[in-house]
């Protein structure tokens, strides 16, 4: 690939990601209630009887706008769970798109890879979520609804800060997911074959010495 594309890319990489983050201030009051709506409907019933709302902060903070309110009919108890929509959603979302908009690809393929990427990437979401709720029903004995053994309950645990809360996940997963949408066989085998074109190509340009003669 050639130098001039990689740094263009970069470029309109940087441009366009910063762009998404100016947006929060217009419209993320709009993503964070779509974002609570959306969890609300996906899992307010949960198991046997937990009820889960997704609901604004009273005095939400920079990292913090939202709770998860988990409830128990049984115990007629709840616990709220501090929750941001916007490093949670947001922000991988405009990571995702800053990518692929900012790729050498027609724009048709763009779009078809920003429809893919975003359902895997909220799949991923909410997948997170699940794992987030189900260790907050199986970790407190006021809303208990699964009795875990220890390895499991630890297990449940790691996975629910790696997939749900982890910050190198929440940043590492849209690259992957990009690179699964955007690129096909054919892009990366004329990927490689640039390189090779261009390292054959400095090797052949650069001239042997040779000894002076004296």
């Amino acid at each position: 690939m050639h130098p001039k594309t990689v740094s263009w890319f970069f470029i309109k990489l940087v441009l366009t990601y910063g762009l998404f983050i100016a947006l929060w201030v217009g419209i993320g009051d709009w993503y964070a209630s779509a974002f609570r709506s959306a969890g609300t409907s996906i899992f307010k019933d949960f198991g046997p009887s937990g009820i889960v709302v997704f609901q604004a902060k009273e005095e939400p903070t920079a990292l913090w706008d939202s709770d998860i309110l988990l409830g128990n009919h049984e115990t007629k108890r709840a616990l709220p769970k501090p929750f941001g929509t916007r490093y949670r959603g947001y922000a991988p979302t405009s990571v995702l798109l800053a990518l692929v908009f900012a790729s050498p690809l027609p724009w048709r393929r763009r779009l078809l890879a920003a429809a893919a990427g975003l359902v895997l990437l909220y799949l991923w979401i909410g997948f997170g979520l699940w794992l987030q709720i189900m260790a907050g029903y199986a970790g407190s004995d006021e809303i208990r609804m699964y009795e875990l053994t220890p390895f499991v309950d630890k297990t449940l645990s790691y996975m629910s800060f790696v997939v749900a809360t982890s910050t190198v996940s929440q940043y590492a997963m849209p690259v992957f997911f990009w690179i699964l949408v955007t690129f096909r066989r054919d892009d990366w085998e004329l990927i490689l074959s640039s390189s090779k074109a261009g390292g054959g190509q400095d090797g052949a340009a650069s001239p042997r010495s040779e000894p002076k003669r004296r």
